[in-house]
């Protein structure tokens, strides 16, 4: 009898998947993508919006550029996880994603790739992103910038291994749904060519960064894919290519350095850090915060964007 009432218990537990309410669905295309795997109820998708993924939400707390998406007049395919949400769970993801705004996408611009659940999108429930607020970042905050990412807000290794994790783990559950061959790498690789504004100012700030296996499981696995695949020859060759133009917002694909240890940023990218750095401490002298002046700093550049040092 006990065993029973326990079950009993159990199966109508208020917290239980069965008795929430959901009112809408989230569309995660960077961390999120990784966020919704405990989610039994979450979903990988492939969209087509009118919107592009690209390195361009700065994050003043963090002091680094994160992915977010910006507008275009065409549309544009990527993938990513939607994954249902009660109203206290879309609050709390409203305050998760400060700086970003909650915008509602067309649900019939999703298709779904692999699911964790039965669990239907119907037409009564709203399938909403979240897209950067372009303009100034308040303490702490993320926003837009079109000059990201910069000497001052490099990209984050620990940030995109975070998503290949996720990425890797869709990719298996979509290779055990459709009896496929699993390729490791395949859906972060897709990732790469599907976001624009990859960068030379690429920080490897990965915990024991030179032995990452001993920290992260998967690190050797994200490591190839994000450095080995595309390894330039040497760092001069690499410079060489950048003085070139050779990378674009506009072109896709791999456009970035070996994400480099702290050392070996601040000797590469030494003269851009010790003018924004002179250039800090002078508005700090003005009576600045540290934030105001180094938002001063960003933005402080020359109008030719071939002579910025934020470029």
């Amino acid at each position: 009898m006990q065993l029973f009432a326990l079950l009993l218990t159990t199966c109508i537990a208020p917290d239980s998947e069965a008795a929430k309410k959901y009112v809408a669905w989230v569309f995660g295309y960077g961390s999120l993508i990784t966020s919704a795997i405990t989610n039994p109820n979450s979903k990988y998708v492939e969209v087509t919006i009118p919107y592009k993924r690209g390195w361009t939400a700065i994050n003043n707390y963090g002091r680094a550029t994160y992915v977010g998406i910006y507008p275009t007049d065409e549309k544009n395919t990527m993938r990513g996880c939607v994954t249902p949400k009660t109203q206290e769970e879309l609050d709390e993801t409203d305050i998760r994603e400060q700086g970003y705004k909650r915008m509602e996408l067309d649900k019939d611009s999703y298709k779904v790739l692999v699911a964790s659940s039965t669990l239907k999108i119907d037409s009564q429930t709203p399938l909403y992103t979240y897209v950067p607020v372009a303009g100034d970042a308040m303490e702490g905050s993320m926003f837009m910038s079109k000059k990201t990412p910069t000497v001052l807000y490099p990209i984050l290794h620990s940030y995109t291994l975070f998503i290949y994790n996720g990425l890797d783990e869709w990719e298996k559950r979509m290779a055990a749904a459709h009896s496929t061959t699993l390729v490791h790498g395949g859906e972060f690789d897709l990732f790469i060519r599907q976001t624009t504004h990859w960068s030379k100012y690429y920080l490897n700030d990965v915990y024991v960064a030179r032995r990452p296996w001993v920290h992260e499981k998967a690190a050797t696995k994200a490591q190839i894919g994000v450095e080995d695949k595309y390894r330039f020859k040497n760092m001069q060759d690499a410079e060489n290519k950048y003085q070139k133009k050779h990378f674009t917002e506009q072109s896709y694909g791999p456009k970035y350095y070996d994400a480099l240890y702290p050392v070996e940023y601040a000797t590469m990218h030494a003269e851009e850090l010790k003018t924004a750095m002179t250039c800090m401490i002078k508005n700090q002298n003005k009576g600045n915060t540290f934030t105001e002046a180094r938002m001063m700093c960003h933005k402080d550049d020359s109008k030719d964007d071939n002579n910025s040092i934020f470029m």
